[in-house]
């Protein structure tokens, strides 16, 4: 039943993601097959869609699980999502339709949104029902595909430009892949039932929970995209090198996520000392990485990028563990650990961009970035900490 519970796994984070990030990967071509081009506005709107609508995912997950099965929404989602896919495929331009190609394919991006902010939430949720004892290994193994669905968007992108092949291959690739998906869920989904607790709602937990995941995010969204994106301005010659780097940062996140619980030392502490490890090791090794930025030398930048992953593995590891096991056993806890996600990474992507992307107009100000990550790295550490001495354990054997 474990193995076909980790196929299930597989089809179920790695597809999500890739399929959610493919979209932001080929931004530049479908802005010029489905956009007119001086609309701006609406080429930002979509997307700002995508992640605005995975809220909607997470309460629509939530109404159907207290009348149906995970299975009906495990089902639902992912055949939602090829049936987007293949719209996408077979969908004219704007200079054959116009703007009803525009509103189609906002649509679609709204689908996708919904069917990625309905499954995670939902999947971390099955996690804790399925095997509580090894949930923070199978949680940390969720999101180390969750990591490689982004990367092999990536190089699904990379591909699709390199060999010049229409990139809409990929939208029928992803559609068939998720009808397999589609198959696969439903063969391993024969009588589970759910489980609801009917906890109180805490604004505390939903706090704390909703402070790790933005740490999370404070350290993907900067380290790994726009860090690369201003090296690129201030360095286009390095360019190659610098994508090369983010592909390789991510790969090692993922396989770390994989490898942490597992490892002989992994089970001596508990998930909240991982994740406070993590930080540490991530706020001294951050200032090493913008003195890189400054300088030309590529092959440091490449080695203070893959140090700063490894030690970010420590937080990423048990990140979904900490943020959910908070909330988890809420009877609404779906909708709230949605909510929580995407708030965070709407939240943590503008302000990163605000102070990264604005502030950072010359190799001068980059002091500004730096004391903006440890001081909320300081204020969370501590933050943490207090719950540490207050005996709140994950500990891997629970």
């Amino acid at each position: 039943m474990k193995n076909k519970f980790f196929i299930f796994l597989f089809f179920s984070g790695f597809f999500e993601l890739f399929d959610f990030m493919l979209f932001l990967y080929l931004y530049d071509f479908i802005l010029n097959d489905f956009f007119q081009q001086s609309n701006h506005e609406v080429s930002f709107l979509f997307i700002l869609t995508g992640y605005l609508s995975k809220p909607l995912g997470a309460f629509l997950s939530n109404s159907i699980q207290k009348k149906y099965s995970w299975k009906h929404i495990f089902e639902f989602s992912i055949f939602l999502t090829a049936l987007a896919n293949f719209v996408l495929f077979f969908l004219p331009t704007y200079s054959q339709i116009g703007i009803l190609s525009t509103v189609v394919l906002i649509s679609m991006r709204i689908i996708q949104g919904i069917c990625c902010g309905s499954d995670i939430p939902i999947l971390i949720q099955f996690i804790h029902f399925f095997d509580p004892k090894e949930k923070t290994k199978l949680l940390s193994i969720l999101f180390g595909l969750l990591t490689l669905g982004s990367v092999c968007a990536k190089l699904s992108y990379f591909t699709v430009n390199y060999f010049h092949w229409n990139y809409r291959i990929l939208f029928l690739l992803t559609g068939i892949l998720c009808i397999f998906a589609y198959l696969v869920r439903n063969l391993f989904f024969s009588c589970y039932q759910n489980q609801h607790s009917e906890s109180n709602f805490h604004w505390n937990s939903v706090i704390k929970s909703f402070l790790i995941y933005s740490y999370g995010c404070l350290i993907m969204i900067p380290i790994f995209v726009l860090i690369p994106i201003y090296k690129s301005i201030i360095h286009p010659e390095q360019k190659s090198l610098i994508s090369f780097t983010s592909m390789t940062s991510l790969i090692i996140i993922s396989i770390s996520c994989f490898l942490i619980p597992k490892l002989n030392f992994s089970r001596h502490f508990s998930e909240i000392e991982k994740f406070l490890v993590g930080m540490i090791l991530t706020a001294i090794s951050f200032p090493f990485l913008f003195l890189t930025i400054v300088y030309k030398n590529g092959f440091l930048y490449f080695i203070s990028m893959s140090i700063l992953s490894i030690f970010s593995s420590l937080v990423f590891s048990p990140i979904l563990y900490l943020s959910s096991k908070l909330i988890y056993e809420n009877k609404n806890s779906i909708l709230i650990i949605g909510l929580t996600q995407t708030s965070s990474q709407i939240l943590m992507s503008q302000i990163s961009e605000l102070v990264y992307l604005k502030n950072i107009n010359s190799t001068r100000n980059f002091i500004y970035p730096i004391l903006f990550f440890e001081i909320l790295s300081f204020i969370l550490f501590f933050y943490l900490r207090k719950e540490k001495k207050n005996d709140i354990h994950y500990s891997w054997q629970r």
